[in-house]
């Protein structure tokens, strides 16, 4: 069993020493909650016949303000494009099916 020790960012119910002043509450514990790893996700759902879609955008590269600026200009162009939800939907079950006939 893996442990998960990452940060639990603003976790409701943190220890908060006693020499701390109680308005300002540690934005970090230690959790001991059991985690599954990528592997055994993955292995877990080719098994199940099923794929799964990992999103990810480099937050803060080169910074912040360029990355938002970025994805409106992303969001703007598709949304000219006539992009909707329903097509975003249908793109993922065809590469869906895709991945399906590739991982058999």
């Amino acid at each position: 069993m893996i442990e998960d020790v990452t940060p639990s960012i603003g976790r409701v119910g943190a220890p908060v020493p006693e020499s701390r002043d109680r308005s300002r509450a540690p934005t970090a514990t230690l959790s001991t909650v059991p985690i599954v790893g990528f592997p055994e996700t993955f292995s877990k759902l080719k098994q199940q016949g099923n794929v799964a879609f990992i999103p990810y955008i480099t937050a803060g590269d080169p910074d912040l303000s360029t990355i938002a600026q970025a994805l409106k200009a992303a969001a703007t162009r598709s949304l000219a494009r006539g992009t909707n939800f329903d097509k975003i939907i249908a793109m993922f079950k065809d590469t869906s099916a895709i991945f399906k006939l590739c991982y058999k």
